[in-house]
């Protein structure tokens, strides 16, 4: 198991965040908000700086590092992975072979509305596209 700690910014390969958290840090209002910035970036990476810049945060707030944990749910490579899994937990595709097996000439007919179902994790989360998706709970 790698239990390495978080690298030092002059040590490791730039984030895409990192322009947008130097601007953060400096017009933070104190040291103190800046070095709250500055740890939560160096701990978190990418899903701090996708955080901060969402619309309802104060990225000076003195509980940044609580409200992201609070609020993140995860990464994803595209958003067919984030609806795969909402079908998934909800157990939807289960529902959906019942109906299969006792009704199998609907296999052709009954889907997911894939598009739908973005329109519904649209509404419960934020969705942050930095080459990877960050997703927060609103």
């Amino acid at each position: 198991m790698n239990h390495e700690q978080p690298k030092h910014p002059s040590e490791r390969e730039p984030l895409i965040g990192d322009h947008f958290i130097n601007h953060l840090i400096a017009a933070a209002p104190n040291t103190e908000a800046a070095e709250r910035i500055r740890d939560a970036y160096d701990y978190h990476g990418t899903a701090m700086a996708a955080f901060l810049g969402l619309d309802d945060i104060n990225p000076y707030g003195e509980h940044i590092a609580l409200d992201f944990l609070n609020c993140y749910h995860g990464e994803y490579a595209r958003m067919s992975d984030l609806v795969d899994e909402l079908i998934e937990e909800r157990g939807w595709l289960l529902a959906l072979e019942q109906v299969y097996e006792e009704h199998p000439e609907l296999e052709f007919l009954l889907t997911f509305d894939r598009e739908g179902v973005t329109d519904l994790l649209e509404m419960r989360y934020d969705i942050v596209d930095l080459g990877e998706l960050y997703v927060f709970e609103k």
